[in-house]
């Protein structure tokens, strides 16, 4: 296997070949990125990825990365967004390596990401500052005309990146999708390798099977185990280490999972993640202000946390792999807008449904739970024989929830529990004694 890293020390610690991205204080990487601690990361003033680079705030932005590494994080997965180089062009080059020198203040890595799909917009532009946009859009990226702007973008982003110490790995499209998508992505991946042959490249898929297109254009396999049970997890790295088995045994690292207001902890994740010895990045650094700030985030711009939990397990995380993270963090008190319910918590729920009162008060926590626990069994392959019925009951549980109709409403939400519950025994979602 081939060992990436740039200005690279390679070393032999307990038989594990490391890189280091330069300088003797910078945490050393392990070769198959299984130390890495990593956040995505999308500063706390931007609804979205043109936003982020239009108003970029510096100052604001080196608090943010400050509060990160005290957390124990050693990489951040990053957005960009054409629409912003085709309005400022060496402006936006400059911004981005701005960026990257912040990064490397506070001895943090970087995975920038230079395309997206979500979510799906045809042609995102430079007004797009109010929510999330697809870069550059899929019209653009069907048109074989659009190529030589995506080229000048992707060629300057990259000259300005490569020699950088913070860059660790290019990821070329975050959860790519829609027409043209392979012949798009296999372009852009050796582009990419042309300008900076040292460092890797990916392709953050949203399902593990991804990979399979792409393995022969990446030197990362890279994945996103979204999934509120052990199961989700479990089902996508086995994946992932399959296709890279058959492949020539390339790295695979998780770009995004994580999720404390649909049921998915990141303390369960971390869990999963080290004792697989597998690196990853958490979704998301910050509690800000994009579509995802009510589900997703563990630091307020503010300096205070969410929730302690997550934090301390990240930390001892740190520790454990041999790097102080010691730093104190307020929690603000109130200003959780989910449920605390993790796998065993939603399981209880799903399997004790009838038993649990639902209320006018409670319904909108448990439905979300339940919602979270039907796509849950669904991205692990479970809910394919049930998704038009489940369909039909939804819509009878929309009906009866605005009409004020709570029995209507209880009997239909409690079809939907008992299916649910009955998916998640069949196929092993939950340990058998557990359902008894």
């Amino acid at each position: 296997m081939r060992t990436f890293c740039f200005l690279a020390a390679v070393f032999l610690v307990g038989g594990v070949g490391v890189c280091a991205a330069g300088g003797e204080d910078w945490e050393p990487i392990a070769a198959d990125f299984s130390n890495v601690r990593g956040l995505n990361y999308i500063a706390s003033y931007a609804p979205s990825d043109v936003a982020m680079w239009r108003f970029y705030d510096r100052e604001q932005i080196d608090r943010e990365l400050g509060m990160i590494r005290g957390l124990g994080c050693n990489s951040v997965r990053v957005w960009l967004a054409w629409v912003v180089f085709d309005a400022e062009g060496e402006q936006f080059v400059g911004k981005f390596a701005d960026f990257l020198s912040l990064c490397e203040k506070h001895r943090i890595t970087v995975m920038p990401i230079l395309w997206d799909s979500c979510f799906g917009d045809p042609r995102a532009s430079y007004d797009d500052v109010k929510d999330w946009v697809a870069n550059p859009g899929t019209e653009r990226v069907a048109d074989p005309g659009f190529r030589p702007q995506g080229d000048r973008y992707v060629r300057a982003v990259v000259e300005a990146g490569r020699k950088s110490p913070s860059l660790l790995v290019w990821d070329v499209m975050n959860e790519p999708s829609g027409p043209k998508i392979h012949d798009w992505l296999a372009h852009y991946c050796r582009l990419v390798k042309s300008v900076d042959p040292e460092h890797p490249v990916t392709i953050g898929w949203a399902h593990a099977s991804g990979n399979e297109a792409s393995a022969d254009w990446v030197d990362v396999m890279s994945y996103h185990p979204y999934g509120i049970f052990p199961k989700n997890r479990q089902v996508w790295t086995d994946t992932a280490r399959d296709v890279s088995q058959r492949h020539g045994g390339k790295p695979i690292l998780v770009t995004e999972a994580g999720g404390p207001g649909f049921g998915q902890r990141y303390e369960e994740c971390i869990e999963f993640f080290e004792a697989e010895r597998i690196g990853f990045y958490l979704f998301e650094a910050m509690v800000g202000t994009n579509r995802f700030r009510n589900i997703t985030g563990f630091c307020y711009p503010d300096g205070s946390i969410r929730e302690l939990a997550p934090v301390r397990a990240f930390q001892e995380l740190a520790r454990r792999q041999g790097v102080e993270a010691l730093a104190d963090y307020p929690v603000r008190p109130g200003d959780l807008p989910y449920p605390i319910a993790g796998a065993k918590e939603v399981t209880d729920l799903v399997l004790n449904w009838d038993s649990k009162e639902l209320t006018a008060e409670n319904y909108v926590e448990r439905e979300g739970l339940l919602r979270w626990t039907m796509i849950s069994l669904a991205w692990g392959g479970a809910l394919k024989d049930h998704i038009e019925e489940v369909q039909a009951l939804k819509k009878k549980a929309d009906a009866a929830q605005q009409a004020g109709d709570m029995e209507g409403l209880r009997e239909v939400m409690s079809k939907l529990a008992g299916i649910a519950a009955g998916l998640l025994v069949k196929y092993e979602f939950v340990e058998a004694n557990v359902a008894r």
